[in-house]
């Protein structure tokens, strides 16, 4: 033990990392990119080498370039890669040309030489023992920093072999011993961690262990019934069979390989890779207690990684959103932009997400606290990060259920997302409320057509918000560009209620209700005037101004940054729903109609699409035919 907290005294030394550095580590750092240990992953900084937890997103990237090719090819390539792995833990398996004489423990350095003639250096894989012929080496990848691997293989459709030990030479193993070696690069390169195992291990590594189960993880064996649940709803996608778990099951005949595109890859990373992170930071806690805080850091570190992915890592800058990268801090900071939560205070459309602020707060608190022995203090960040985590998919959840019931046509694409996301948070909403599970169910489940109910969905999620700890603030609403406003159906669920007591509080004598309703005209006339004076003004903004200059408060009612996610809204903006409350129908329906005229000439725009999508442009993606079942896998895969 006292071993254990002089090395961490000393990492904690050399990396400047001290209690009254702490703050540090939540900014952003100017120094220039540097490898491995001191190698910053947005605003965190981890203590060990992590890089390849942070590869797992290429393999994601890769399975979606290959589902998007829409042929049995590219969806064979895709199910190699999502069971024998491209870019992730890259392991060489060398035959020796004489045995061993002694044993090896596992991590000694390896040196060798490259198919492209430059230097590579390895470490062993497990313990290796005396008179062995076989030896497995672990290429050191520096995968942040360069993007790529320089040896993929595994089940890579394209391998990359530049960087792989050449198929005949010779390795040093330690200091001064030198064995010749003979292996085939291509079947005897393979990946040591790969996305089917996040979901395979996970009765071992979530729910048997001895510090097991994981609360979290838990919630969705309850609901699914099945440990490796996220592998078999993925499964049954790439085949486009009906799933058979305990709840949750969807039809994916439904869809063709288009929709089901979106479904597979981002169910990797919004079930798989989303619950995996959930796993290594309850490791990391786990290892804590244990008193093995080296370890514990480890496992920390890489959850930041596998949250964060390498292309995430080489993209995000702190003052603008991530448009990259296929996991959690992409989503996070996506959804902010169509729900209006990004920014520290969750109050705006642009910069990194107000759950990324956060979340990376939070990483950044846990491992200091690891590194203290405040294990609690750990587990306490470990939960509330989970708790952020959730906010994008329940946002995702919405986005799409009101994309759907707003469509002229049905787009399977919109469909196969809505499905994935009510899926990725149904266990959770089901262990606050079975009812409210069974409505967002039964409104998601996979079908044909376009009769969702989003008001539905909408109110059995928010009735969800106070079991799952989540504020109405953190949630949003749905943000509309043309009018600069929420879409009159999808406001934030707290505004909404605010709004009402207030104009019960302002209405309850008629006197008064007067008063307020000629204000209101006046306002409504002001609001115009500006309009017309200065296009493009935002009311909103001019508003907030005039409440500043009669009220002397500086962008409303702002407190400090509260990690519970508590916010109090701008007084503009509650004026602002107030006043579309007003009146009842009156104003709602024209705003419905405005809304409708707009809706003709939009279109829903997906995650990462390029250019708009229309029925008329992508008939066959738009249909209320029967389920379609064109794909053709093997189905010699047990499930």
């Amino acid at each position: 033990m006292k071993s254990q907290l002089l090395r961490l005294l000393l990492i904690t030394a050399c990396t400047g990392h001290s209690s009254g550095e702490r703050s540090s580590a939540t900014k952003k750092s100017s120094t220039p990119r540097r490898r491995n240990l001191v190698e910053s992953i947005d605003t965190y900084i981890p203590r060990s080498e992590v890089t390849d937890a942070a590869a797992v997103d290429l393999d994601v990237h890769a399975i979606k370039k290959e589902l998007g090719k829409q042929n049995d090819e590219g969806w064979t390539n895709a199910m190699a890669i999502y069971r024998q792995g491209a870019f992730s833990k890259p392991i060489a398996t060398l035959t020796l040309s004489k045995p061993l004489q002694d044993s090896i423990s596992s991590g000694t350095r390896v040196t060798g030489m490259a198919m492209d003639g430059s230097d590579i250096v390895g470490k062993t894989v497990g313990k290796t023992a005396a008179n062995d012929t076989n030896i497995r080496i672990a290429y050191d990848n520096d995968i942040m920093e360069t993007g790529h691997t320089h040896c993929s293989v595994g089940g890579n459709p394209s391998p990359i072999i530049d960087g792989c030990l050449q198929s005949e030479g010779n390795v040093t193993i330690g200091n001064d011993e030198t064995f010749h070696y003979t292996y085939n690069i291509s079947e005897s390169n393979h990946n040591d961690r790969t996305l089917i195992d996040l979901s395979k291990r996970a009765e071992s590594r979530m729910w048997s262990c001895s510090h097991c189960p994981f609360e979290d993880f838990e919630k969705y064996y309850n609901y699914y019934g099945k440990f490796d649940y996220a592998d078999r709803i993925i499964q049954y996608a790439f085949r486009g069979q009906e799933m058979e778990l305990d709840h949750g099951n969807m039809d994916f005949g439904y869809y063709s390989k288009y929709g089901m595109k979106e479904f597979i890859y981002k169910g990797i990373s919004y079930l798989s890779i989303w619950m995996y992170t959930i796993r290594q930071l309850e490791q990391a806690v786990a290892d804590c207690q244990k008193g093995e805080f080296l370890q514990a850091v480890h496992f920390w570190d890489e959850a930041v990684a596998m949250y964060t992915g390498s292309r995430g890592a080489q993209q995000q800058d702190g003052n603008d959103n991530n448009n990259h990268g296929d996991l959690m801090l992409h989503q996070a900071d996506l959804r902010c932009q169509e729900f209006s939560t990004c920014g520290e205070w969750s109050d705006s459309r642009t910069g990194k997400s107000y759950v990324n602020w956060h979340v990376f707060a939070h990483f950044a608190d846990g491992q200091y606290n690891l590194l203290h022995n405040r294990c609690d203090h750990a587990r306490q960040s470990k939960q509330e990060i989970v708790r952020l985590m959730t906010i994008p998919l329940i946002q995702a959840t919405l986005r799409y259920a009101h994309i759907i019931a707003h469509e002229t046509y049905f787009n399977e694409k919109h469909g196969a997302q809505a499905s994935l996301y009510a899926l990725s948070i149904l266990p959770l909403v089901h262990d606050c409320s079975p009812q409210d599970a069974d409505i967002v169910y039964s409104q998601l489940k996979s079908k044909n057509t376009a009769n969702v109910d989003f008001g539905a969905v909408q109110k059995a999620l928010e009735n969800t918000y106070s079991c799952l700890n989540i504020q109405c603030s953190e949630i949003g609403g749905i943000w509309d560009e043309t009018i600069g406003d929420y879409k009159y159906d999808a406001h934030p669920c707290g505004a909404a209620q605010e709004a009402s007591n207030f104009l019960d509080a302002i209405l309850g004598g008629t006197i008064g209700g007067l008063v307020f309703l000629t204000a209101v005209g006046l306002w409504t006339w002001w609001r115009g005037k500006l309009k017309e004076e200065e296009e493009g003004q935002d009311a909103a903004g001019a508003n907030n101004d005039y409440w500043q200059d009669h009220h002397g408060q500086e962008e409303g009612f702002r407190g400090e940054p509260q990690y519970s996610g508590t916010r109090k809204m701008k007084t503009s903006q509650k004026l602002q729903d107030m006043l579309k409350h007003v009146g009842g129908s009156g104003l709602q329906q024209q705003q419905e109609e405005e809304h409708e005229e707009e809706r003709t000439a939009d279109c829903w725009q997906d995650d990462e699409d390029e250019e708009c999508l229309f029925p008329d442009d992508e008939p066959n993606h738009f249909s209320d035919n029967p389920k379609r079942t064109d794909r053709k896998i093997s189905n010699s895969y047990e499930i």
